[in-house]
């Protein structure tokens, strides 16, 4: 007689992971089980029967949320003496089936037929019998599927978080900050964007994926410089999937605006992830109410969470120019647009009469098919749109931190996808445009000179500059000695 019940830990908490049966074309020679286990393992169990000739071994792989909830035995009368297996047949929830040995007929007298399926319950282990180390019997052993999974006392191993804060800025959104009026002002503006956040637990045992797990915990967050747990609050969902969650950021932002004059604020919302493992008091509700616990649970917890907006200012632009002169209409924005030469078509460019007017210096409808070309970004270097030379960057120097913007620009982009690099670091968020691409920098390791480089979809190199990424000490100083310069362009 063999018996697996000494070797699957606590009962009710492991089940088949994988089953190797060894046969020829008559009957399986031998089967062998592998279970999980309730610490997250898988244990081997011993192999019963006696391996013949041509007898192969074939292996029925199972997954996480797959449970034997059927089997079919049939068993021949081996030379008028005893009852052998002879065929062997294994089903699952999710409708995967494995078979072993010669399906014999059960019209033979010398045949028995044997199944075994239960609503709601799911195979454990097995038990049987051998003779002359031949599988003469098995018996199969069920327990009452798992219904619901409860999370309790989980004590969190902050000193072994693997955590990662601002790596990539999760949402962006720019906004035009404008002061219309003929004094300077604080101008106030309402940012709002969309963040997602969400969070799992893994737990090292055998659960049922998709069964309802209720937890009461802590939820831990990356902040700025530290790992830290909320509050602990009640909450419940299906195990093995992420709960993700859409959340509002919102900023008020506050800014002096010189007179007729805009500013461009850019919000970037940075994301942080993060990855704690940690113990838990575990209780398994069973559909016939048996209910099995386990203290010392190992599991880890997976998040991102929201960690903080930054908002930069791009420099004050002004609106003098925005404005039209009519008499009756002084406060009208102005229209921006061109004649067709026929004297009787006048094209009108999106944003004109509104205040969005001033930022047509940055648009164009070069490559857009059927209409007349305009530009009028200027400050495009002297280079053609085939060569390398002559690429820049508005600003050339700034912080070595990141979230600000930076226009890559001076030489043509006839392409919708490019890349672009700053010493051999891909910078992730950028936007092409015809003739500039806007790029969010990212955190540079040293300051100094860092090559920038922009290649096309093929990876052809496009162009070349440098950027000068300056010590946060250093900025300060720049900004506090040369601080008129920095409101007019410098001349490199």
């Amino acid at each position: 007689m063999f018996n697996d019940a000494s070797h699957v830990g606590t009962v009710g908490l492991t089940y088949p992971i994988r089953i190797v049966v060894k046969a020829n074309f008559y009957i399986p020679c031998t089967i062998q089980f592998f279970y999980k286990s309730s610490s997250g393992g898988i244990i081997q169990g011993p192999e019963h029967g006696r391996v013949y000739d041509n007898c192969k071994a074939h292996t029925f792989e199972l997954e996480s949320q797959d449970r034997i909830t059927g089997v079919e035995v049939r068993t021949h009368l081996f030379k008028e003496r005893y009852w052998v297996i002879h065929y062997i047949k294994f089903t699952t929830n999710t409708g995967k089936e494995m078979s072993y040995g010669l399906r014999v007929n059960t019209n033979d007298s010398r045949v028995k037929l044997y199944t075994e399926r239960y609503k709601g319950f799911h195979l454990s282990y097995i038990s049987g019998f051998k003779r002359d180390e031949l599988l003469t019997g098995i018996q199969f052993h069920w327990i009452t599927s798992d219904v619901q999974y409860v999370s309790t006392q989980i004590k969190y191993q902050l000193d072994h978080a693997i955590a990662s804060a601002g790596l990539q800025p999760q949402s962006i959104i720019r906004h035009d900050v404008t002061n219309c009026a003929d004094v300077q002002q604080e101008v106030s503006a309402e940012l709002e964007t969309k963040a997602f956040t969400s969070k799992s637990w893994e737990i090292n045992v055998g659960l049922t994926v998709g069964t309802e797990i209720k937890f009461s915990a802590g939820i831990p967050v990356i902040a700025t410089n530290q790992v830290t747990v909320r509050a602990e609050t009640s909450f419940s969902y299906k195990y093995g999937q992420t709960e993700t969650k859409e959340e509002t950021v919102k900023r008020t932002l506050k800014t002096n605006v010189a007179p007729k004059s805009y500013q461009t604020a850019t919000m970037v919302v940075i994301a942080g992830t993060i990855e704690v493992p940690y113990t838990t008091h575990l209780k398994v509700v069973y559909a016939d109410g048996t209910i099995v616990e386990q203290s010392g649970v190992g599991g880890v917890y997976k998040g991102v969470n929201v960690i903080d907006s930054k908002v930069t200012y791009s420099p004050t632009c002004p609106l003098d120019w925005a404005f039209g002169h009519h008499p009756e209409r002084p406060q009208q924005y102005a229209q921006v647009g061109f004649d067709s030469g026929d004297g009787k078509r006048f094209y009108v460019l999106p944003k004109s009469y509104t205040s969005q007017i001033s930022s047509i210096i940055n648009d164009s409808n070069v490559n857009v098919p059927g209409q007349f070309i305009f530009d009028t970004a200027g400050q495009i270097a002297n280079a053609d749109c085939n060569t390398k030379e002559g690429l820049l960057t508005t600003p050339f120097r700034g912080s070595i931190f990141d979230g600000y913007d930076v226009r890559v620009h001076g030489v043509g982009f006839t392409e919708t996808t490019y890349k672009v690099m700053i010493e051999e670091q891909t910078i992730d968020f950028c936007e092409v445009a015809s003739v500039y691409i806007t790029c969010i920098m990212p955190m540079l390791l040293n300051a100094g000179k860092n090559t920038v480089k922009a290649f096309d979809s093929n990876s052809k190199l496009s162009g070349t500059t440098e950027f000068i990424s300056l010590k946060p000490e250093e900025y300060l100083e720049l900004i506090l000695v040369n601080s008129a310069e920095l409101d007019k362009p410098i001349d490199r």
